[in-house]
């Protein structure tokens, strides 16, 4: 490029125009370096006047209301510029329907950059006009008054008095969450936030990519950018393991029947239980029995019951049975089907991608390379990374001990988390030889680095009895900012059959099993 040349990168300026509409705080922050004349795409000088004007009457962005603006001065435009705003305007419809998810804070970050750039750009065009002239004297006052296009830098804040500072302390993880798991176990852990680095730490044969799978489902049906990087699995297999979540279907032949586990009561299971709402009249057991019959051998008359789980009754004792359910075998014409009724109902999401990289030819260094070409070329900007997982990493520099590398990736994980300000969540393979132990601190071994950089832990276990039933406890090895116990974990129950790493979950205190 010659230094002539004027910058134009329009999925920056596309990006910034979008920031003006959907965020009062972008908007705010990024009103007072904003010049209209580094806006090189014809139509972003227009709208971006229409939302700082919108701002200064009504103290906030004007989101949808923008549709509104441009039909008020749609006819003070030319035919041209008209058809490029209204086709901007219907290019990001769903971001301001959304404008809770957007990503401020890196919005933000990337606009001052490319204001200093393009403002350096246009400085130095003028120097090299002064130079050709000769005109020494206005080259020099050029230099003299060149003033930074910069955000206003903190001087520091007094923590104890600063009321400003406080609020915003107070405010800024409510705004920050994002999503979190339904029922006892979001209770137990909370909501993911941006920056936030979580591990995921599990035994071999576990479901850990399950687990990643569907956290990054759960964040892109929450309308967050997601990017889900495979080093393990292939692409066609996490394709369908994915499509089993969405549709809850099998990904192979079983009989169409399938057990799935359900939250039963110890006392409705052996028959001890009174109470007017139970919802069953007989038992599967004597009173005492630890043992549990076979399904095939029990009464379809038997409803599980935890009615008394919900009404707060002290006498609940945790169980668990079967619930008989039809499934047929996922097929393409379903899918097909799917697809087909959110095109017609142009509900088609955008927001997931998926990238398969052989296992050690990844490195944080390729991985953040790639998500600037994605940004670049697509204008996709994750909010939430998921990568599975960071034993699969590679390493720019060769270490002489392997956990010299894994803390090396574990920092690329979450300098990617706090540079980008977006959810990272990852994977750590658990120590083996502990397989008969819960999954503790003691499981990272020589990676403990993981542990320490991660804001949240969250454990996966499971005995060979419970995986037979359909059960797994989930706790919290590490939650920071959060006051929680490390005695509490949920009993989570989960179907891989039909894609589900979820069904349900109850909050107890640890060793507390029961029947379990």
């Amino acid at each position: 490029m010659k230094i002539s040349d004027p910058i134009i990168d329009s999925r920056v300026e596309r990006n910034i125009i979008t920031g003006l509409i959907v965020s009062t705080r972008f908007l705010r922050e990024i009103q007072p370096i904003l010049r209209l004349d580094i806006f090189q795409l014809k139509f972003a000088k227009t709208i971006a006047e229409w939302c700082l004007d919108y701002f200064q009457k009504y103290k906030i962005a004007p989101q949808k209301n923008i549709e509104s603006v441009f039909l008020a001065f749609k006819n003070t435009l030319n035919q041209e510029k008209m058809d490029m705003v209204a086709a901007f305007l219907g290019s990001i419809s769903e971001e301001y329907k959304h404008a809770k998810n957007y990503n401020v804070d890196y919005a933000l970050d990337n606009a001052e950059r490319y204001f200093r750039l393009v403002s350096l750009q246009q400085i130095s065009q003028k120097m090299k006009e002064y130079i050709l002239k000769g005109d020494v004297e206005e080259g020099e006052k050029l230099c003299t008054n060149y003033k930074r296009l910069t955000r206003q830098a903190s001087t520091g804040v007094n923590p104890i008095t600063d009321l400003k500072a406080i609020r915003e302390a107070f405010s800024h993880d409510a705004s920050n969450n994002m999503f979190s798991f339904p029922g006892d176990l979001g209770k137990l852990i909370g909501s993911f936030q941006r920056e936030w680095l979580v591990s995921i730490v599990a035994n071999t044969g576990i479901g850990k990519t399950w687990w990643l799978l569907y956290l990054a489902s759960k964040a892109a049906l929450a309308r967050y950018n997601v990017l889900f990087v495979t080093l393990e699995m292939s692409q066609n297999e996490i394709i369908r393991r994915v499509q089993q979540y969405i549709h809850a279907g099998l990904s192979k032949k079983y009989d169409k029947d399938i057990l799935i586990p359900v939250f039963d009561c110890e006392l409705n299971q052996d028959n001890s239980c009174s109470l007017s709402y139970r919802m069953c009249n007989q038992g599967i057991k004597e009173v005492g029995d630890k043992l549990l019959p076979e399904f095939k051998d029990i009464s379809e008359n038997y409803i599980p019951c935890s009615q008394c789980r919900y009404k707060g009754n002290k006498d609940f004792q945790l169980a668990t049975w079967f619930r008989k359910i039809n499934k047929s075998e996922l097929s393409m014409n379903v899918i097909s089907k799917k697809i087909g009724k959110m095109e017609r109902l142009n509900c088609l999401p955008d927001n997931f991608r998926l990238v398969h990289f052989p296992m050690k030819t990844l490195s944080i260094k390729k991985l953040e390379s790639y998500m600037d070409n994605m940004e670049y070329y697509e204008g996709f900007i994750p909010d939430v990374i998921v990568t599975d997982y960071v034993q699969h990493f590679s390493t720019e520099e060769k270490y002489e001990q392997k956990r010299f590398g894994i803390a090396d990736i574990w920092t690329g994980h979450k300098m990617i988390a706090q540079k980008r300000k977006l959810l990272v969540i990852s994977a750590h393979q658990g120590n083996t030889l502990r397989t008969k132990k819960d999954i503790g601190q003691g499981n990272w071994a020589e990676d403990i680095s993981g542990l320490h950089l991660s804001d949240l832990s969250i454990t996966l276990n499971q005995s060979p009895e419970e995986k037979e039933r359909g059960i797994m406890r989930v706790a919290a090895t590490k939650l920071r900012s959060e006051d929680y116990s490390s005695l509490t974990e949920a009993t989570v129950l989960y179907s891989y059959r039909i894609g589900r790493p979820y069904l349900d979950s109850y909050l107890r205190k640890k060793n507390n099993f029961h029947n379990l």
